[in-house]
């Protein structure tokens, strides 16, 4: 695909890998302290960069990056992040 986005949040951190011109470019927000997600602080934090996009391979196969149906593990969901994820209106 053309366009493309795999994204992880853990704690504080949104890392978005976009597809571009044939690989993966990292953007990074902490929703802490920049929650507009208006600066993308990647480039200055290359060791969360790594460790986030290493969970992101955890969870989808990198030899299958835009399949549908990849995802290889699941993680337990708190009460609290089921609130919010309700709140926002992803599951009912």
């Amino acid at each position: 695909p053309e366009q493309y986005c795999k994204t992880l949040i853990e704690g504080r951190w949104k890392l978005m890998l976009f597809w571009v011109q044939g690989e993966f470019v990292p953007v990074l927000f902490d929703l802490e302290a920049d929650p507009l997600e208006k600066h993308n602080v990647a480039a200055v934090l290359p060791g969360v960069v790594k460790d986030l996009t290493a969970r992101i391979w955890e969870i989808f196969d990198p030899d299958n990056p835009f399949g549908v149906e990849e995802a290889k593990s699941e993680r337990p969901v708190d009460d609290a992040e089921l609130r919010r994820l309700k709140s926002l209106g992803y599951i009912r």
